[in-house]
């Protein structure tokens, strides 16, 4: 056999692979990401963010600020995307943790992402240098458990392909095909918008919208 023709099978099965993971992935039961605001507005700003990202850290109080100086208004509907980086170790099990405690509680997003932003410094990849996966478990069950979700329902759904994983993956597929490749990030209608970052001021975030 041929370096050509073994390169050519090769090929082959990698697409049917991609095309074969593609086709199983399972229809979200709502569209992606956490909306606030008047669905029916005629602007909508989209954060992909990172709870274990010190810039989305960063950027999260001056957010809250202006979603409160517009709340009650029809001026933009915000989304907020889970887009938790490869390099943050601890980052798509507490994405995972923010989505159970959200759908087996009456808890609120956002204001569960100001607790987890504020926690930040417990899970951090030098937090958990000496520690393992199991040790993230346990600190955010404690959390769930706080919050009303029994440990039994918190770990049956921290597992692979469970509502809560698939959740956190149409998120980041969809970060993806936008092209997001860090956090903070805002698109505007869809488009990605430089203008907003993590050093955008509340002064400057009214006077953009």
């Amino acid at each position: 056999m041929t370096t050509t023709t073994t390169t050519t099978l090769l090929l082959c099965v990698l697409v049917v692979l991609v095309g074969s993971a593609f086709a199983q992935l399972p229809v979200p039961p709502r569209p992606s990401g956490h909306p606030w605001g008047n669905p029916s507005a005629p602007i909508v700003i989209e954060m992909f963010a990172d709870f274990e990202c010190i810039d989305s850290r960063r950027a999260w109080p001056i957010v809250r600020s202006v979603l409160a100086h517009y709340e009650g208004t029809d001026a933009f509907q915000f989304v907020y995307h889970q887009f938790p980086l490869i390099t943050h170790y601890q980052a798509y099990g507490v994405a995972m943790a923010a989505e159970i405690i959200t759908n087996y509680t009456k808890t609120d997003f956002y204001a569960l992402s100001d607790f987890l932003y504020e926690s930040q410094p417990q899970f951090t990849n030098d937090a958990f240098y000496f520690k393992s996966r199991d040790d993230l478990y346990q600190l955010l069950g404690g959390w769930a458990l706080k919050y009303g979700v029994s440990n039994s329902t918190f770990f049956e759904n921290m597992q692979w392909h469970s509502p809560a994983y698939n959740a956190v993956g149409l998120s980041l597929r969809l970060g993806h095909l936008r092209q997001v490749y860090g956090t903070p990030w805002f698109t505007v209608n869809g488009f990605t918008n430089l203008n907003l970052s993590s050093e955008t001021t509340k002064e400057q975030w009214i006077a953009y919208i």
